[in-house]
């Protein structure tokens, strides 16, 4: 259980920070060219030599989980989270050259192949976006399918700074999925050894099958 809820997390945070409009055969240049303004200046500070804190409350179930994520950003290819859920501690690291995630636990790095080519593979051919406001904050709230589920997010955006403070994931019955609140931004340059293997790790592989997204070790 502990595997999958960390698993559920990362995709997470893939699909609504990496390339949060992306879906099926859409050209992701064109894409970008119609992302609303706001959370376009959003996005791009979330991605450009940038750390920050995620907290994330999950309901599987009757049970409610709560994860802390700290997420550390060179560019939009290249970037870093610390998670902790359920006493388990993970590092994931996304760069051109390959992606791995290590797991303190038992001093272990699982290098994942596929991962580094973005959620594309966990969208599907298309969503439909809503801008709103809610008090000082403008919303992108987006109906969209992942791994065959469909669900509503919505981005939560402070216009005057330029920051996401919230996402918010619902199933189509209305009930809340997942809850994550960002804060502790900083902006400066990230030291490219937060991009390296810890030394002394065991290594093993795994892939994720484009036709189901089963992961296979």
């Amino acid at each position: 259980m502990k595997k999958i809820l960390i698993l559920i997390v990362s995709l997470t945070i893939l699909l609504y920070f990496q390339k949060p409009l992306i879906a099926g055969d859409i050209n992701e240049t064109d894409l970008k060219s119609k992302m609303p303004e706001t959370l376009s200046a959003a996005y791009k500070k979330c991605i450009d030599n940038v750390s920050y804190k995620m907290v994330s409350k999950t309901n599987i179930g009757e049970k409610a989980y709560e994860s802390i994520t700290k997420a550390y950003f060179k560019d939009e290819k290249t970037y870093r989270f610390e998670n902790e859920i359920m006493g388990s501690e993970t590092i994931t690291v996304v760069t051109p050259e390959g992606a791995w995630s290590y797991a303190k636990n038992d001093n272990t790095i699982t290098n994942m192949n596929g991962v580094q080519k973005g959620p594309l593979e966990f969208l599907s051919k298309g969503y439909i976006m809503t801008e709103g406001k809610e008090g000082t904050l403008s919303t992108f709230m987006f109906e969209l399918k992942v791994q065959n589920n469909n669900c509503i997010v919505t981005i939560y955006v402070d216009t005057k700074d330029n920051l996401i403070l919230k996402t918010i994931t619902k199933n189509m019955k209305g009930e809340t999925v997942m809850e994550t609140l960002y804060s502790d931004f900083k902006f400066e340059k990230q030291d490219d050894s937060l991009f390296k293997k810890p030394q002394g790790a065991k290594e093993k592989s795994t892939a994720i099958n484009k036709q189901s997204d089963v992961i296979k070790k």
